[in-house]
């Protein structure tokens, strides 16, 4: 073909036959052949072949899909190539509109269509990839231009195969969900709703859509809304949408109100696919919400047929046609049964009918629908809770939640089978029903009806509790015990109410029904004793022998007594924790003191009359009662005293008299066969603060002994007391339990009346018990229990329980004094490093390891100032001495925590409160046990060796501020400890972190620096030793900062050495300190180790460790750099500083070390670093390398982040400097360097910078400097053609707050340019305007070019920028002192610019109210609402006068209108001085 003509190649396009020629080439490869040549000279080629493509693409049906050109990929991608050259010459041509033929092109041959072909073809099969991509492109060119042509049928049939390719893509296939395709539909869909709008006949839609696409747009909105791909949120509103439009149009629902075509088909629909697809229900929910705001928004259009139609009969219409259909949903889910999909989408239907708020007040014949729900799921609820159907009750107990807030009165006669089932269900299995419970009782503290609630739990307790026949039901027990009616969380809800709700007339009656319901249980208890007092033990064993028949009905009698009483048991429990979660909330100081004396003695009576004999049978002796009646008694005995005491707390303070009561409950303390639960309300009891009987030894000795005993530190226990049963894990929870109430309550009883060794015996409980392993749960545990009390301040209030603490720590450590401390320990020291000696000596367990780590661990938690004087001394030598017996026996061995990290961090505690000066200096030689290589593990712990480096510290503080005073001794020991050690120092590791030796170096250079300001404030001992080890220093790290410099090894490797850099710093700091007037007394390495490090660029594909190291390297010799600086003089100097410049940029550039604590902390001792014409250079230098406008952004960030840190880092004296290289910049970016797109780092880093040097500095702001401010500011909200792919609303933020430091601080500066001001204000407020959607491309590009350049149109300003700029406009109004030179603060008059900004404040809102009146933008009302504080803080400035100038010359018919309505909420906010 390439020799033939243009004319052929034309014939063979347009012919019929393909291939042109037989055993040829086809079409297509002829037109990409043609289109990738040039051979042939064929004028407007492009017009030629994207003739043909559309034309094939559009008539050309083939059977087999492979062979159609609109499922051909060669075809898509020769369109795509086309449309692409057409972009690129309009753009080449710089023109704003594509090819002139185009458009009648698409005239000739509708593009729709083929769209339509497209997803039709593709129904049952998925497209591929890369037809997908071309696909996209294409329509995504194409589809803007044919729309307008295109009518609403041919967009309908699009919309439909659309549909049918959604409802099949996604059915039964993993493929992805491209988000280009989803794009392109999203359009489509948008234009068919835009088409749909604008349509005359709708209703012709409406059925042909009910009859030939629901089914689709539900499978595909049903795939959509399980799609979690990226995209398709969007398609999915759109498409649900153009449905909802459709269905329920204005034209729909006049005939035919209640949709009843629609949701028929609906249900027609969904009950054919209820086998295959029931995920397709879920639909219905959206449906119901979407017909409720479609038919309230057209109501008054589609009711109100005749003027005697009034409001309320339109509302009441409206709520039945919407009951009507939510029965019609309810029906339709009842045909696809019981899944939990189903009760999910009924749970949704009920929110969406809770949320339309019908009034079923004035509807009552339709209450019977709710009803029947309500029944439907209480009747569910009726069987006892399965835990495997949990999904489902959840829902149930939803549905009934929902029907509560929508009609209590519904769920009124159901209440009581509803706490049936909740006393059953487990707590923590169904949280969901606290909702439910919240709202009951909210309903009845709402209506005064909590009396009613309360007897309803009590009758529900209190009924007949299903209980298997096995001889002690405690799991049954356990079970009703954790229900959700008796939890915590009701309970105390139910107090709460009690408390507040409870009405003085209902109180003394609820109080006789809580008596009377407790009196019954207790007769059912007793009448179920007695029913049952055949003994399964009895002695007399001839009579079941000689009568078999008597023996088996004896037998079946006994097992039904057993069950009956194992019920009434229960339920008496239950009505007692009831109870007693009740009655102390009484509100008793509401009622006359009569009733109060009624109550008090009805409860009185009750105590002595039934209480007291509960108590005594749990208490009475073993061979009084049989063992099926034995763990009966005693859970009523337990719950009796539980309720007991209750009522003696306040507000009832029920306290009496109980006798023998007292001894028999004394007794069942030492009872082993006493059920622990009974044992624990026992030491209550005894334990009591209100008991008039004084607290004995033996109680004491009982409970520690009970503790010793069975508190074990990996118990847990929930806080139920049915979980204390009769067993070795009850017990261990029962001592669980009296643990807590000793920390809890009982403590101060103790403190006054338990003797020493008592309260011995219980520090050593305590202190065992205090770090234990932590749990993962919520559960109470021995540690929490601990920590809990011992942060508290009363607990240490306590002085008979501190001194015990004290003894305990005393004699614990005891071992320390059997001879001299310091003797003892030299020998220790000695021992060690000869590694021989008498170690038996120093010899220390693993549990006295573990105690002494217990014991400074307890001590940390102390407050050190309840530590007694008298001991604290004695304390920290045996600290110091443990520490090193530590070391002793743990040389060697291998363990995960360093027990010496407790001790350390006390002795470091200790230290920093009390100094223990002659501790320290008696113990100087400690400091070379801290510090010595061979005293560390191999690998010690972080926390470790932090804790050491702050003893270490502690003590050089000491040692140096002794020194200055004029004892160097100590000071000069701890120079030569570290001198002597050096070689061993870096023999050890070149890795800092791990390498404690020299970090306590380090730690000592640091001190002498910053402790002592002046070499002259030390004698000349403590100068020669710091002088010598400053040498030594300098000839071992010249050797191996040498070695870094000629290695050969791989960078990476050779990495970790640079923590070297960090300790050649220090001592050229060292240096500089001990020869201030000598200049070369260091070498010089920061030039040729930055030389290292900007040859070597760290590749991404670096560990984060290295990532680290490296970042740290860089710091390191960035910092050696500056503290090089003065030993450099003349041009030496200025050479320095232009390459800590450069150091700075290359550094930057790699690892962007800005920001870091570290670096600032440098910089701030600049001052002792540069001088001022340092400084000056510097500003001379960064001026030029701007100026130039030749360096990347990036490293123009960096030179800006130096400069601010310049400018905080200079000293008063350079402010003058400081100053003109501030206002030098701005020039410099106003003229020479304007900033525009991809510079928004930049710009949000320059204006940060000048926004915190007008904060910090605005004495030095003249008024020659707020022009180029202005102007500044101005440039960067101007219009741009070109934006930022995203929006940098941190430019936005930092132009408002330079504007409002200039405000607030130089009011007086800003008088002069109130217009300048104005210009700001106005182009802020047009960089809040948001585009309107569905604008063209040409509308669009109009409003972008009005925007900034940071500023893109896709992600607009919001609420937060708006309320900044209302912050600003306030500021305005706000009285302010102006800070200037020359003048005191408090000799100035308070004033604000509301005054002089009065005449410009008009001219602010006109641009307010145009931005608000754009055709093509919108202001949304968040913002609007953000920004009415700044509006009305206008208003107040412009006052009347000016808002009828301005609406006589500023604004048109729309503006004037919307000036009444912002003047309106203005009037209505304002004072005027009334009240």
């Amino acid at each position: 073909m390439s020799q033939g003509s243009s004319q052929a190649f034309v014939k063979a396009l347009k012919g019929a036959a393909d291939p042109p020629l037989p055993g040829g080439p086809h079409k297509i490869d002829l037109a990409w052949d043609q289109w990738h040549s040039n051979d042939l000279h064929l004028p407007n080629k492009d017009e030629i072949i994207f003739e043909w493509l559309l034309a094939v693409l559009l008539k050309e049906k083939k059977t087999v899909l492979d062979l159609k050109p609109v499922c051909s990929v060669r075809h898509w991608s020769l369109l795509d190539e086309i449309i692409k050259s057409l972009d690129v010459n309009r753009i080449k041509a710089k023109s704003s509109t594509v090819r002139p033929w185009i458009m009648p092109m698409l005239n000739r041959i509708p593009f729709v269509p083929i769209v339509s072909s497209f997803f039709s073809s593709h129904a049952n099969a998925s497209p591929s990839e890369d037809l997908v991509e071309c696909f996209a492109r294409c329509v995504c060119f194409l589809w803007p231009l044919a729309i307008p042509k295109t009518n609403i049928e041919v967009l309908m049939e699009c919309f439909g195969g659309m549909l049918l390719f959604l409802s099949m893509f996604h059915s039964g296939r993993g493929d992805s969900f491209q988000t280009s395709i989803s794009n392109v539909m999203t359009m489509m869909t948008s234009s068919f709703r835009i088409a749909f709008g604008n349509s005359a006949n709708k209703k012709k839609i409406f059925n042909n859509f009910t009859r030939n696409q629901l089914q689709q747009w539900m499978t595909a909105t049903s795939n959509l809304s399980l799609s979690d791909e990226q995209g398709t949120s969007l398609l999915y509103n759109e498409v649900f949408n153009a449905g909802i439009e459709v269905m329920f149009s204005l034209d729909a629902l006049k005939s035919s109100p209640e949709a009843t075509e629609t949701f028929s088909s609906i249900r027609t629909i969904l009950a054919d696919s209820n086998t295959t697809n029931v995920s397709n229900v879920r639909i219905l929910p959206p449906l119901l919400r979407s017909f409720e705001q479609s038919i309230r928004k057209h109501r008054f259009s589609i009711f109100s047929s005749s003027s005697k139609d009034t409001g309320h009969d339109v509302q009441s219409r409206v709520d039945m046609a919407v009951l009507n259909v939510f029965s019609s949903c309810l029906d339709t889910t009842r045909e696809f049964g019981h899944s939990p999909e189903v009760w999910d989408v009924n749970v949704a239907l009920l929110v969406a009918l809770e949320k339309f708020g019908l009034a079923f007040t004035s509807m009552p014949e339709q209450l019977d629908t709710l009803k029947g729900i309500a029944e439907w799921a209480t009747s569910f609820l009726q069987d006892d809770p399965d835990e495997s159907r949990q999904g489902e009750t959840n829902s149930f107990i939803e549905i009934l939640s929902v029907i509560i807030r929508i009609d209590y009165d519904i769920i009124s006669p159901l209440l009581p089978a509803i706490l049936v089932w909740l006393s059953k269900a487990r707590a923590a299995t169904y949280t969901s029903s606290y909702p439910l419970l919240r709202l009951i009782i909210d309903y009845h503290t709402k209506t005064r009806t909590i009396n009613s609630y309360v007897t309803l739990v009590l009758e529900c307790l209190s009924g007949s509790l299903p209980v298997p026949g096995d001889n002690l039901p405690f799991h049954t027990y356990q079970s009703y015990s954790s229900s959700i009616l008796v939890s915590s969380y009701h309970l105390e809800m139910l107090a709460e109410a009690v408390k507040g709700y409870l009405t003085p007339g209902q109180t003394p009656e609820t109080v006789k029904s809580v008596v009377t319901v407790l009196e019954l249980a207790q007769r059912r208890v007793e009448a179920s004793g007695h029913n049952g007092d055949v003994p399964y033990d009895s002695p007399d064993d001839s009579q079941r022998k000689t009568k078999k028949r008597k023996l088996a009905s004896e037998i079946d009698r006994s097992e039904k007594a057993k069950t009956e009483m194992g019920s009434a048991t229960i339920s008496l429990s239950l009505l007692a924790r009831a109870a007693a979660s009740v009655l102390p909330f009484l509100p008793l100081k509401n009622l006359p003191d009569s009733s109060v004396e009624t109550v008090v003695s009805l409860l009185r009576e009750f105590l002595i009359n039934a209480n007291q004999n509960a108590i005594r049978q749990g208490l009475a002796p073993p061979s009084e009662v049989s063992e099926v009646d034995r763990w009966s008694c005693q859970v009523v005995s337990a719950s009796a005293l539980r309720l007991f005491h209750s009522l003696s707390l306040p507000p009832l303070c029920i306290v009496m008299e109980v006798g023998k009561l007292n001894d028999a409950v004394a007794k069942s303390l030492r009872d082993q066969t006493v059920l622990p639960e009974l044992q624990v309300e026992c030491f209550r009891h005894v334990l009591e603060p209100s008991q008039a009987t004084p607290h004995s030894k033996s109680t004491w000795d009982t409970l520690l002994a009970y503790l010793c005993l069975h508190l074990q530190s990996d118990t847990t226990w929930s806080g139920l007391s049915s979980e204390l049963e009769l067993s070795e894990e009850g017990r261990r929870r029962a001592a669980l339990a009296l643990w807590h109430m000793t920390l809890d309550k009982w403590l101060p009883i103790m403190d006054a009346t338990a003797t020493p060794e008592q309260l011995q015996q219980f520090a050593n409980i305590l202190v065992h018990n205090l770090d234990t392993p932590g749990f993962q749960t919520h559960a109470v545990s021995t540690r929490w229990i601990g920590q809990r009390a011992t942060l508290s301040a009363p607990f240490w209030e306590m002085p008979n329980i501190r001194d015990a603490l004290v003894n305990l720590i005393s004699k614990t450590t005891a071992f320390s004094d059997k001879e001299s401390i310091r003797a003892a320990l030299s020998d220790a020291l000695s021992v060690i490093k000869a590694q021989s000696g008498d170690i038996k000596s120093w010899s220390l367990t693993v549990e006295q390891i573990k105690m002494f780590d217990l014991l400074f661990g307890f001590l940390l938690r102390a407050p050190v100032e309840y530590l007694p004087k008298s001991v604290r001394s004695d304390f920290f030598r045996r600290a110091i001495a443990i520490d090193v017996t530590m070391w002793v026996n743990l040389n060697g061995r291998s363990y995960e925590s360093d027990p010496r990290r407790s001790v350390r961090s006390w002795l470091h505690r200790m230290s920093v409160a009390f100094g223990f000066t002659e501790v320290l200096t008696e113990h100087r030689w400690f400091v070379q046990y801290l510090i010595s290589p061979e005293f560390y593990p191999t690998k010690a712990c972080q926390p470790f060796i932090q804790a050491s480096l702050d003893v270490v510290d502690s003590i050089y503080k000491h040692a140096i501020r002794s020194a200055i005073q004029g004892d160097v001794a100590e000071f000069v020991a701890h120079v030569h400890c570290n001198t002597t050690s050096l070689q061993d120092c870096f023999a050890l590791s070149e890795i800092l972190v791990e390498n404690f030796s020299l970090r306590s170096l380090l730690q000592l250079i640091s001190r002498v620096i910053s402790d002592c300001s002046s070499a002259s404030n030390l004698a000349n001992m403590a100068l020669n030793a710091l002088k010598d080890l400053n040498s030594q220093l300098i000839s071992i790290l010249q050797t191996k900062l040498l070695s870094l410099l000629t290695t050969t090894a791989p960078f990476h490797e050779t990495l970790h050495k640079f923590d070297v850099v960090k300790v050649w710093r220090l001592n050229v700091v060292l240096a500089r300190w001990l020869y201030p007037n000598d200049v070369a007394v260091v070498p010089d390495f920061g030039k040729r180790l930055l030389k290292i490090l900007a040859s070597h660029d760290m590749q991404e594909k670096q560990s984060p460790v290295e990532w680290t190291t490296y970042r740290n390297a860089c710091s390191e010799v960035f910092f050696l750099l500056l503290e090089e600086v003065p030993f450099k003089t003349g041009a030496s100097r200025n050479t320095q500083l232009e390459m800590i410049i450069a150091a700075y940029i290359t550094i930057n550039r790699s690892v962007c070390v800005h920001g870091s604590a570290v670096e600032m902390t440098q910089l701030s001792r600049a001052h002792e670093v540069f001088s001022d014409e340092d400084y000056a250079t510097f500003f001379n230098m960064i001026n030029q390398l701007l100026a130039g406008c030749s360096l990347p952004v990036q490293d123009l960030c960096g030179i800006i982040r130096f400069s601010n840190m310049l400018t905080k880092a200079a000293p008063d004296s350079a402010s003058k400097l400081t100053h003109g290289h501030v206002i030098g910049c701005i020039r410099i970016f106003c003229d020479s360097f304007p900033l525009r797109k991809g510079c928004a780092s930049l710009g949000s880093m320059l204006l940060n910078w000048l926004g915190s040097y007008y904060s910090d500095h605005p004495s030095s702001i003249k008024l020659l400097d707020v022009g180029p401010t202005w102007s500044l500011l101005a440039n960067f909200l101007a219009g741009s053609r070109e934006h930022d792919e995203t929006t940098s609303p941190q430019i936005f933020h930092a132009i408002i707050s330079i504007s409002s430091s200039l405000v607030r601080l130089r009011r007086d500066v800003v008088l002069s340019t109130l217009p300048l001001l104005s210009v700001i204000l106005r182009r802020l407020f047009a960089t809040l305007r948001t585009v309107r959607p569905q604008l063209g491309a040409k509308q669009s590009k109009i409003v972008a070019e009005s925007l900034p350049w940071w500023v893109n149109t896709a992600t607009p300003l919001g609420v937060e920028e708006a309320t900044a700029l209302a912050r600003l406009l306030t500021a305005l109004s706000t009285k302010t002192v102006a800070r200037r030179y020359g003048s005191a603060e408090e000799k100035q008059k308070s004033e604000s610019l509301a005054r002089p900004f009065s005449k410009h404040a008009q001219y602010v809102i006109v641009a307010y109210i145009e931005a608000m009146s754009d055709p093509l933008c919108t202001m949304p009302s968040l913002v609007r609402k953000a920004l009415e504080p700044g509006m009305f803080a206008l208003c107040g400035m412009m006052t009347e006068h000016g808002r009828d100038a301005i609406m006589v010359q500023n604004l048109d018919t729309g503006g004037k209108a919307m000036l009444k309505l912002i003047w309106k909420d203005y009037d209505k906010q304002r004072y005027i001085g009334h009240g």
